[in-house]
């Protein structure tokens, strides 16, 4: 038999027993004694007074048995207590690596950007470098085909002066593949070249890049042009456009609309298929034209 409270059974308060908490078994119950048998005619054996019969059951020998679903929660929050500490020794120990690894990104940033800042210092000084050594070498060149067109003037110089004097008679010819045009001698190329190169290659044939004067000249160049670009001999290396064979400023010009460009790459002049002239990238390759004026 399973008792809630004794209370039901008219023990007093503090005899309560908690039912939430324990389990309890009573033992068999001790038979209740038979009273004696009375006399019919007793009154006072009759009489009830109504007074509430109390029994008292033995709590003796009585087992406690815990509820095991009230007892789950206690053990659960001794689970979490102890989980706590490890979740924020878990959370110390990641922020300490992000600090690390933070730490250790911007190291190697500045490392990196050290280095960067160092390359682009050495690229400036060579830059630098290169542009003094490209500076020495026009300057080199210019004084080399001014050399060259001084001389080249003082052959022509004495050629006229000879052939004036009537001492020697030279036939007055072109050379193979060169066309003649009054007193002078045009090579239109079939290869392609630089403009500088060009220029070499006239002087090694004792020539000139054309240097175009009069409207005669230029109608007949254009004339005789194979429907592609070709060098003429004009620049503006020293800031202003001149012919290289006299130095002299451009008096006749036959621009095309547009022309000369203002972009500082391009100083060196060409002719299109059509006749007008423009400015090129100096180091494009392109055909070219020589002139040379007869010896006699």
């Amino acid at each position: 038999m399973i008792i809630c409270k004794e209370e039901e059974f008219g023990l007093p308060l503090e005899a309560t027993i908690d039912c939430r908490r324990i389990y309890m078994s009573a033992e068999a119950l001790t038979p209740l004694p038979v009273p004696p048998e009375v006399s019919p005619n007793h009154l006072d054996d009759d009489y009830d007074d109504g007074s509430a019969v109390i029994i008292s059951l033995p709590v003796k020998g009585m087992e406690k048995k815990e509820a095991p679903s009230i007892c789950k929660p206690a053990k659960e929050n001794n689970s979490r207590k102890l989980h706590i500490p490890i979740l924020y020794v878990l959370v110390a120990i990641g922020f300490a690596a992000w600090i690390t690894l933070f730490f250790l990104v911007l190291e190697k940033y500045s490392e990196i950007s050290e280095k960067i800042e160092n390359l682009n210092l050495n690229n400036s000084e060579k830059f630098k470098k290169m542009m003094e050594d490209l500076d020495y070498v026009k300057t080199t060149q210019l004084m080399t085909e001014q050399y060259s067109s001084n001389r080249f003037a003082e052959t022509e110089e004495i050629l006229e002066s000879t052939c004036s004097q009537g001492n020697i008679t030279i036939v007055s010819s072109c050379p193979h593949r060169w066309k003649r045009q009054g007193k002078y001698c045009y090579y239109f190329s079939a290869e392609n070249t630089n403009w500088t190169n060009a220029l070499w290659n006239c002087i090694n044939d004792k020539a000139y890049l054309v240097s175009i004067l009069s409207d005669e000249e230029q109608g007949f160049v254009r004339n005789n042009l194979n429907e592609v670009d070709h060098w003429l001999g004009m620049s503006d290396l020293e800031g202003q456009w001149k012919w290289k064979e006299s130095g002299m400023p451009l008096i006749t010009s036959f621009w095309d609309r547009g022309e000369p460009s203002n972009d500082d790459k391009k100083n060196c002049g060409i002719m299109h298929p059509g006749g007008t002239w423009a400015s090129a990238v100096c180091s494009a390759h392109k055909r070219w034209i020589c002139q040379k004026k007869l010896s006699c």
